[in-house]
This record gives C-alpha cells, sequence and structure tokens, in this order.
C-alpha cells in the first residue's frame, strides 16, 4: 500500500489550527541500542501504553551504523582499496550495494506494522548519525567527513533511497527527513550545508515524491554567515522543526521553566523559524532535559502553557523527547552523561510521568472545546529582524516576550526581505550601520509616510536618514557603556545600553528623559504616520520577566492609535485572536506564568467561555501554565 500525495498533505500533521501530539520513540529496553537487542514484544507493549496517553505520531530513527554496514578496505599506507557493502564477509549480493541489511529492514518493518495496529503516523529520520551525543556511522565513513566528503555523500544517498524503496509501502510512515540534527555531524560552510541538504531531500522525494520532508535540523541561524540557516532549510524541506532545549539555546534557561521568559520559549522560536522561513515549523523535540533542570511538576506545569500556546500559535505538532527514560541503559551515550538517562514521558517500567498526563488531558479538552481548526492569528505588529546583530535569536526572543506581555501579537520579518503589509512595524535593537539596506528603509519609510506606526530601540546602531525621520539628532554617542534610567508619564525605566549618547530634540515630542534630563524616548510625525525612537533596547534587557519594559511595547501602540484588543490584559497572560470565516472570534488566552492570575474582563463581551468554571464573578481565572477559550 503506498500512500498518495494527497492524502499524506491533507494529514492532521500540516493543517493549520490544529495540534497534533506525540513523542520521539527508542524502546524502553535498549534505546539507541534497540535494532541490535531487538525485542518486538517490548516495542509491542511500549506502543500499547504511548497510546493509551492519546499520542498520534511517533518520530522513530534507524540507527545509521546498524542499518548500512559497509566497509572500506584499505592497502599501503590507508589507500582506499575497496568497498565492501555487508564487511569483508558478505557480499553485496546478499546485503545489496548500498549496504542495508535486510534483518534490519525487517525489524523496522515490524516496527511500522505495530504502529499501524495502535494508529500511530511515524516520522522517520533517515540518516541517525549524531544521537543523544555521540556518532553512530558505517565502519567505511569513520573518520570521513560526512558532509563534504564526496564518498560519504554518495553513501548515505544510496543508503537513503535503499530505505525508502524497501519501506515505502509502509502506510503508519507519514513523512521523512533527512536525519536527526544532522548539523552536529560536520563543521562546515553555508554553500557546504545547503548542498549536502539538496543532496540528501532530493534523493527522498525522488524515492517517495508522496510523502513530505521535515527538516529534523537544530540551532538554526539567519544572516551573519552561519551555516545552517534557515531559508535555506524552507527553501529545501516543507517543514521546518526547533528542538528547544533551554540548556541548549542561547539566552535561555533565565528563568524557571514554567516562568517567563522560560515558558514562551518553544512557541518564540517556532514563530521566529516558520515567520523567517515562510514555511510550516513545528516543535520536533522539546522537555526540560531532566530533573536537575527542572521538577517534574514544572515539566509538566511549562508542557501545558506550551502546547496551548502552540495550538495558538499554529505550530501544528508537538513531540516530546522522549518516551520512556533510559536510565537502565548502560552503553555510551548513557554511560556517558546524566543528562540522557531520564527524559521520558514515561518512567523505564512504563510508570507515567505528570507530563504524560498533561499531554492527554490537553487532547482530550482541545475535543471538548468542540474547535475543530482554529482560524489564522490575528496581526497586530510586523517586528524586522535586522543584520549585525551579535545575536538575531536574542533580539527576537526579547520582542516577542515584550509583545506577548503587552497584549500585541507579532509576526517576525527579514529586514532584507520585501516588507509586509502592516499598520505598526517595530525595528527592535539595531546594532550596527548595517541593520537594514537603503532601499528597504526607504520603503519602511513609504509605508509610514502612508499611515503606518514604526518604533526603533537604539542598540548602537545606526540609521540614514535618521534626523528627518525621528525629528531629532545625535550629539554625540561613545562606546561606553552604561545604566541608562528614565521617565515615561507615570512609568520608570531602567536598563543597561552598550553606548553613552545624547539626543538633541527637535521637531518631535519627548516621550522620556534620562536621568541627565536628555531626550531618550521620542516620538515625531512622518507623513500620514509616525516615527517612534528610543536610545535603548528593551529587547535585550536581563529582567524582561521581572520588569516593566513591555510598558514600552504598549505606550507604542496606544500613543499610535492602534486599540488593544484587551487592555486590563495582565502581562502574564498571553493572547491571540482568531477570526471565523462567519465572523467569531476565538481568543485563546495562556497563563506563562506559574501562579493562577485572576483577570478583569473590561469592555470584553465573551458569548462563550470555555472551561465555563473559568468565569468567576464576572471576572476571569485562569489557572498557571493553563488557558481559557473566549468566544465573540
Amino acid at each position: 500500500m503506498t500512500t498518495n500525495a494527497k492524502n499524506v498533505r491533507n494529514f492532521q500533521l500540516w493543517q493549520s489550527g490544529t495540534l497534533t501530539t506525540g513523542c520521539n520513540y527508542w524502546a524502553s529496553h535498549a534505546g539507541l541500542f534497540m535494532w541490535s537487542d531487538w525485542r518486538p514484544e517490548v516495542v509491542d507493549q511500549d506502543f500499547q501504553r504511548l497510546a493509551g496517553a492519546r499520542m498520534k505520531v511517533l518520530r522513530v530513527f534507524p540507527l545509521w551504523s546498524d542499518f548500512q554496514k559497509i566497509t572500506m578496505l584499505r592497502g599501503v599506507f590507508g589507500q582506499e582499496v575497496q568497498l565492501c557493502p555487508g564487511g569483508e564477509e558478505l557480499s553485496a549480493d546478499i546485503v545489496g550495494p548500498a549496504g542495508l541489511v535486510p534483518e534490519m529492514i525487517a525489524r523496522f518493518r515490524l516496527l511500522a506494522e505495530l504502529a499501524e495496529k495502535y494508529q500511530f503516523q511515524l516520522i522517520v529520520g533517515l540518516l541517525t548519525g549524531w544521537m543523544s551525543g555521540r556518532l553512530f556511522v558505517p565502519a567505511a565513513l569513520e573518520n570521513v567527513k560526512l558532509i563534504s566528503d564526496p564518498l560519504a555523500v554518495r553513501l548515505e544517498v544510496e543508503f537513503v533511497r535503499a530505505f525508502i524503496d524497501a519501506t515505502k509501502d509502509c502506510p503508519a510512515i507519514v513523512a521523512w527527513e533527512p536525519g536527526n540534527e544532522c548539523n552536529c555531524l560536520e563543521k562546515v560552510g553555508q554553500s557546504q550545508a545547503w548542498s549536502w541538504t539538496h543532496s540528501i531531500v532530493s534523493a527522498i522525494r525522488l524515492a517517495d515524491p508522496s510523502r513530505a520532508v521535515l527538516s529534523g535540523m537544530h540551532s538554526l541561524s539567519i544572516g551573519g554567515g552561519a551555516p545552517w540557516q534557515i531559508p535555506d532549510q524552507a527553501e529545501l524541506t516543507d517543514l521546518l522543526t526547533t528542538h528547544p532545549y533551554p540548556l541548549f539555546t542561547a539566552h535561555c534557561n533565565t528563568a524557571p521553566y514554567n516562568e517567563m521568559p522560560s515558558s514562551l520559549h518553544a512557541v518564540a522560536e517556532s514563530r521566529f523559524y516558520g515567520d523567517l522561513g515562510g514555511k510550516p515549523c513545528c516543535v520536533e523535540e522539546a522537555g526540560s532535559l531532566g530533573p536537575m533542570i527542572a521538577s517534574e511538576e514544572r515539566a509538566a506545569a511549562h508542557l501545558r502553557s506550551a502546547l496551548w500556546g502552540a495550538w495558538a500559535h499554529d505550530l501544528r505538532l508537538f513531540l516530546w523527547w522522549c518516551a520512556f527514560d533510559l536510565d537502565s541503559c548502560e552503553k555510551a551515550p548513557y554511560d556517558w552523561t546524566a543528562l540522557e538517562r531520564r527524559l521520558g514521558l514515561f518512567t523505564s517500567d512504563r510508570t507515567p510521568k505528570a507530563m504524560a498526563h498533561v499531554i492527554r488531558d490537553f487532547v482530550e479538552r482541545l475535543e471538548a472545546a468542540g474547535i475543530k481548526e482554529l482560524p489564522v492569528r490575528q496581526i497586530d505588529a510586523v517586528c524586522l529582524l535586522s543584520c549585525g546583530q551579535e545575536s538575531v535569536w536574542h533580539t527576537a526572543f526579547g520582542a516577542f516576550q515584550l509583545a506577548v506581555q503587552s497584549g500585541i501579537s507579532l509576526r517576525f520579518a527579514w529586514a532584507q526581505d520585501p516588507l509586509p503589509e502592516a499598520d505598526c512595524y517595530i525595528l527592535p535593537g539595531i546594532s550596527s550601520s548595517t541593520a537594514i539596506s537603503r532601499h528597504r528603509y526607504l520603503k519602511l519609510l513609504e509605508k509610514v509616510e502612508q499611515g503606518a506606526a514604526l518604533l526603533v530601540t537604539d542598540n548602537n546602531g545606526m540609521l540614514e536618514p535618521f534626523e528627518p525621520v525621528t525629528g531629532c539628532r545625535v550629539d554625540f554617542r561613545c562606546r561606553i557603556p552604561g545604566t541608562v534610567t528614565f521617565r515615561c508619564g507615570e512609568e520608570q525605566f531602567s536598563g543597561t545600553s552598550p553606548m553613552t549618547q545624547r539626543i538633541l530634540p527637535g521637531d518631535c515630542e519627548i516621550l522620556g528623559c534620562d536621568a541627565a534630563g536628555d531626550a531618550i524616548f521620542t516620538c515625531h510625525n512622518h507623513g500620514k504616520g509616525a516615527v517612534f525612537y528610543l536610545g535603548i533596547a528593551p529587547e535585550l534587557q536581563s529582567d524582561l520577566g521581572r520588569s516593566n519594559w513591555y510598558r514600552i511595547y504598549r505606550i507604542f501602540r496606544e500613543r499610535c492609535k492602534r486599540e488593544l484588543f484587551w487592555p486590563e490584559k495582565p502581562p502574564e497572560i498571553g493572547m491571540t485572536r482568531h477570526v471565523g470565516r462567519d465572523g467569531t472570534i476565538s481568543a485563546v488566552a495562556v497563563n506563562y506564568s506559574g501562579k493562577d492570575v485572576i483577570c478583569e474582563l473590561g469592555k470584553l463581551a465573551p458569548r462563550r467561555i470555555f472551561p465555563s468554571e473559568a468565569l468567576l464573578g464576572g471576572k476571569l481565572k485562569i489557572p498557571g501554565n493553563d488557558a481559557v477559550i473566549l468566544e465573540f
């Protein structure tokens, strides 16, 4: 049975407005070594327990070194003499010219049959050469550059084609990906990364054009010459993926796992990838990384708000890492690092943890809400991320948090790309003279002249023209870092800046002055619109979850006469709005803090609140790390 393209691409995994849950799977008894220590009865029992927890999708991994047996025989001085599929003892007639091991394929096909029995959909990471901190590659490729060496790429392509040909009739398989975090296989440049991805993805598509291809990558970037780029992966694959672990992601793990900004990490990073890549993005691996980072109670609380946030932000798929604890496994990498041993939804004896209960509860509550397909999220402002920043992700993460806290629904765009239509733009944390090209900047100013509002926050960047646009000019600027304190109305703000400067106001309104009495926050009418300038970058401050910096975004929104949907919203609550074809507005309010929050509804008059018990005496109660749906 071959799954046709129409059925696959209409599967809920890729359907906007839905969220499918699942996990990454290694067998509970052996982890990475399940294929060599094959016990189908264990897999069956594992699957039975996962199905009971309402898992729908499993990401599975044919360990490369188990599935492709191929050896290089060498002569004098290590000279390559003969490539032997199957090793010296086995001929190519037995294993096939790609070195694919029939016994392993039979085991994988049995796993796929068991998946079908329990109605799982499988995402298959083909080249699983990197896993949990250890490399697993065929003997012929040991000490070979796995991405840039032509022999390696040839053998990889042959393996991918052979594996897909041998398994593509398995109906449980819903998608392929090049492999798990293949950007860990070798340090390469951007062109090498693009060429390798193109080679492997092309091989997948030729072998099976009916199924979609996921990226399977993590730690992608944009601009700055980084090798693994979001736009490149978006160009070559169908679905981008994030692995938002707090410990391994820059500028994260700065608060308890279920508190801001940690509770926003998965949603923010996935929207960062998806918006900048122009492709759907899912959370392919998520987790606290074990009890030394977060207690089981905090991990479960984080997961609850992350699931609701992922649904509200159209992330479509959320997979936990991983299915079972692997603390009984003795071989490396489990022998090497404590980090890899207790990451499961279940213990190694299949006892469910709190996170497994959270996933089941989320699925059942979403079904009870009766919203089969959440309409697209309404956008209040476009955040233009710019060149020359030390970390574009740092700026994006900060902007996303401030927007959520202030009640603004944000989407990202790259400042060098064509400008999306919007009536509000934010250009955060400009940090260099190349922040935005001249022609893009002039296009942006045209939008303002036509009536849009623009907020620029400055982290020692440059814009030209500046004075005609902002109505103020720079007296001096020098590389002396320090603390900047200023007032804006009733609000006082204090933060750090890499520069010391003095702004001389001209034809602008002064919204805030620093301790020396100099202007730091200004507003200037520009055509039919307005430009707001702030001489510090709130997005890059270290205390966003504990400070009032979000008020800057709210002041901007209010001063440019863009009404907030819910002005009374507390900063801990994130809200997204979704307008249906019949005019119904669904609002998803997610509490990204660990404490219960009681909210004034103000002018909001919902016709339905789910769950109904959230309405208490005319006020809305949202439990910690939970969500409420309102319909208007």
